[in-house]
């Protein structure tokens, strides 16, 4: 089976220069854990992983059990998202993941690939 008979060919991205804010709503907006990324002629460059932003605003446990409230935790929380919600996605980026080309040929059936 071709990688082209199972791939689906409209995969929700986003360009490059994006701020994490918007691109977070676009992956709620969308539903999925990952976002293409494409540059401003439609080039593949890489995957903005939804885990991959919610670790840069989630605050470290260790910072979290030395506080006294929830409340003092949020803080902590509010202000990881307020330090990164207006950077660019690249700096998050997983740039030159491993690709196949849509002509390769797969032995594993698509059952078994990597949900993207």
């Amino acid at each position: 089976m071709k990688v082209a008979d199972a791939m689906n060919e409209h995969v929700p991205h986003i360009e490059t220069g994006t701020k994490v804010t918007e691109a977070a709503r676009k992956l709620a907006r969308t539903g999925v854990a990952d976002l293409a990324v494409v540059d401003g002629h439609g080039r593949f460059l890489g995957v903005l992983s939804e885990g991959d932003l919610l670790r840069a605003v989630l605050p470290a446990f260790s910072d979290l059990i030395d506080r006294d409230s929830l409340g003092k935790g949020y803080d902590l929380f509010e202000e990881a998202r307020a330090r990164v919600s207006d950077q660019p996605i690249e700096i998050y980026l997983i740039a030159n993941p491993i690709t196949v080309a849509r002509t390769t040929t797969s032995r594993v059936p698509p059952a078994s690939w990597p949900r993207v």
